[in-house]
């Protein structure tokens, strides 16, 4: 499944003379007031004063599922659009607007969802019933997963058995809305009646909006040159 194209914008104001004259042309003229960019002909109109220099950078990446994290770059906004090659936002242009990574805004896209600034968790703990038909069990649970990847705001599916039997799934959803519109889906009401009178012995399900996220993920250690 294609992942979706995120793009974070950040406008940074107050620029010092040596900003201005290190990032150039890519410096735009914002009016503080209404938060527009001054696009007069007219140059003379960026000494009033609610026009300050300003500098929009933009992060253009996905998600890399198998990697557990964003992947992508940051460039000048307007090369985007006015360049055919965009110009990247390297970091030593970084350093120069006081070590501005994007990370804090990336990190909690991703703590809220991925994609579209919201995240909604699902976790179900299941023990099946020892009588259950598991062949029919089997296609109906690939039937819900299809179906639910088709669904509105879907974001990730995965499942796993545990020694003891037990059966954990975990599931993402962009809004909460989306999430309750896959649980009345009728089809999906439908199996889960089903579940509940062939399937389950028991079922717990968790439920959490924008849940904390802390990650870890070890390094590469270096080559040694042995020889």
């Amino acid at each position: 499944m294609p992942q979706p194209k995120i793009m974070v914008e950040v406008t940074i104001t107050d620029l010092s003379p040596e900003q201005q004259a290190r990032f150039g042309a890519n410096v735009e003229w914002l009016n503080t007031n209404t938060g527009q960019f001054y696009e007069a002909a007219n140059p003379a109109g960026v000494d009033i004063t609610e026009i300050r220099a300003a500098l929009r950078v933009t992060f253009v990446g996905e998600y890399d599922p198998e990697e557990d994290d964003f992947v992508g770059n940051t460039y000048f906004t307007r090369s985007l659009s006015e360049e055919d090659t965009p110009t990247s936002f390297s970091k030593k242009d970084k350093q120069h607007c006081g070590f501005l990574f994007l990370r804090s805004l990336r990190t909690r896209l991703d703590s809220r969802l991925r994609f579209g600034g919201h995240m909604y968790f699902n976790v179900f703990r299941l023990r099946k019933r020892a009588d259950l038909d598991a062949e029919a069990y089997a296609a109906d649970a690939a039937l819900m997963e299809v179906l639910a990847r088709a669904q509105k705001g879907f974001i990730s599916y995965r499942r796993y058995t545990a020694s003891d039997g037990e059966f954990l799934s975990l599931s993402e959803w962009e809004t909460e809305d989306d999430a309750r519109a896959w649980a009345s889906n009728p089809e999906h009401a439908v199996t889960q009646a089903r579940g509940r009178s062939r399937y389950y012995e028991s079922y717990v399900l968790y439920s959490c909006a924008e849940p904390k996220v802390r990650r870890f993920k070890r390094s590469t250690p270096p080559l040694i040159d042995a020889s």
